[in-house]
């Protein structure tokens, strides 16, 4: 045989060290997600008149069914503390006119990848859920809505605040009404800590995942969306020294995309407490495995309704918080909706891309 020599030696070496490993950088897809647009200024807000609301924000997607006839629009976190442009944030909370309801607004126009969405204005007469009793008597906080074809039902998990702070489950055939909804309460009733933030994957075949979380974002099974199995496994962590080193939190329901895999949006902080947007890929035949990770925030509070700047009103400086996301006429494009500064409701276009190695 022919002489190898030292480097050659060393790099034979190296290459029998790839070849065992058992996942490379090359086996792992290539995944980007970018920015399309932003619209900017605010879909909903009190400055512009339409909504009766001061704080309005952090929406759900509402897809149309034949249960909301065909009716398309966004479920709002809505409520009312009294602040003025250049007044310092407002951090509304409390009962009476400043707990949490949710209302809906009607898609009336635009919303594909190219048009901007019109929605029909707020007021107290399209509220369509809120506090019943004392388990979430401060309110019913941070819509997060899924559609299911098997049932025709739509599940809603949201925060309860009242006697604790918990993650609660919710279902109706027509979120657009107040009428219709069955109330399943706390996601996790043994669990002593709060609880909350559920984004809902439906699989095909059980089991259904269940995303939750406003530290770590952890992983919950069900086999029939009801009934919730906790467990401690963590989908994702903060991370020091990037844009999510505070915490990480559920943003909507994760998206399929083109290649079987899905997207998978999600909110975090930093130290400072400003928000930021992140995404993952997660693998499309199991779930809790991560194929990719955001190294920068897909969006930042960077524009002054985001930032609770005047002309515009502050409910929590600096906080860019994503719940909604819809399909759009192209293929892993999507259409997402989110909450400024907790008080308005912005919106923009997103993009997936796949590169196969």
């Amino acid at each position: 045989a022919e002489y190898m020599g030292a480097e050659n030696i060393l790099m034979f070496a190296l290459l029998c060290l790839v070849w065992a490993s058992p996942l490379q950088p090359s086996d792992v897809p290539l995944y980007s997600v970018n920015v399309l647009n932003v619209q900017n200024e605010p879909l909903i807000a009190y400055v512009t008149r339409t909504t009766t609301f001061q704080q309005v924000f952090n929406p759900a997607w509402v897809p149309a069914s034949y249960g909301t006839d065909g009716v398309s629009g966004i479920l709002i976190r809505s409520q009312n503390c009294t602040v003025q442009p250049g007044d310092d944030c407002v951090h509304c909370g409390g009962l009476n006119e400043k707990v949490s309801v949710i209302t809906f607004s009607k898609l009336l126009s635009g919303g594909d990848s190219q048009t901007p969405p019109q929605f029909s204005n707020v007021a107290h007469s399209n509220i369509v859920f809120g506090p019943v009793d004392a388990t979430d008597a401060f309110g019913t906080e941070d819509p997060r809505l899924t559609y299911d074809p098997n049932t025709q039902l739509y599940y809603l998990f949201y925060t309860a605040y009242g006697s604790g702070v918990r993650l609660s489950l919710a279902t109706t055939p027509n979120p657009t009404s107040a009428d219709g909804w069955t109330r399943y309460g706390s996601v996790f009733p043994d669990l002593l800590r709060s609880s909350k933030s559920g984004a809902l994957l439906i699989r095909p075949h059980p089991p259904h995942y269940l995303f939750w979380g406003d530290d770590s974002i952890r992983v919950a099974t069900s086999t029939n969306l009801t009934s919730w199995t906790y467990s401690d496994t963590v989908l994702l962590a903060p991370r020091s020294d990037f844009f999510d080193s505070q915490l990480v939190e559920s943003g909507p329901n994760p998206m399929l995309l083109s290649t079987g895999d899905y997207l998978f949006l999600y909110n975090s902080a930093k130290p400072d407490l400003s928000y930021h947007v992140g995404w993952v890929i997660v693998n499309g035949t199991d779930p809790t495995q991560v194929l990719a990770r955001s190294s920068q925030p897909l969006f930042s509070p960077d524009l002054a309704w985001e930032r609770g700047d005047a002309p515009w009103t502050c409910n929590v400086a600096n906080v860019v918080f994503l719940q909604a996301i819809a399909p759009t006429e192209r293929a892993d494009v999507f259409r997402v909706y989110f909450g400024g500064a907790d008080a308005v409701v912005g919106t923009a276009v997103i993009q997936v891309t796949y590169s196969p190695n």
